[in-house]
């Protein structure tokens, strides 16, 4: 699934699941915006940025579906709630959210770590490369 958001980025994954909110769950998720591309994993894309989205089946049919919300549904779709009921949506939101974060957060150490094992490794090449050329120099 690939979901077009109204400030130009793009979010293509494994559609998971979609709430009452238009909130859309993905797994294995690339970012991409203009010129960038990033793997950002499971998300939750809020229902109100998502401008378009594109589904592909398994026979590569493509559907194309608009989740544009009107101002008035926007204004009214918590009216009549009880406080709690909105405390436990915000809650809930504000939890995935800090999920979502800690995951990525994981993954840009992870990445780190790798690249930091890399660099290691890299030195320690050039070391030896150059201790080598250090004692053929001293052989002449």
């Amino acid at each position: 699934m690939r979901i077009y958001c109204e400030d130009g980025r793009q979010f293509t994954g494994l559609f998971k699941c979609i709430d009452a909110y238009q909130n859309v769950i993905l797994s294995d998720t690339t970012e991409s915006r203009q010129d960038m591309q990033r793997h950002v994993g499971m998300i939750m894309v809020p229902g109100q940025h998502i401008q378009k989205v594109l589904v592909e089946n398994l026979d590569l049919d493509v559907m194309s579906v608009s989740l544009t919300l009107t101002e008035e549904y926007k204004s009214v779709i918590l009216a009549g709630l009880p406080p709690a009921v909105i405390m436990d949506i915000c809650s809930r939101a504000m939890s995935f959210w800090t999920y979502q974060a800690s995951q990525e957060l994981s993954y840009h150490q992870a990445m780190a770590r790798s690249q930091k094992e890399k660099i290691r490794l890299v030195e320690s090449r050039a070391s030896a490369t150059l201790a080598d050329m250090r004692e053929r120099l001293k052989g002449k």
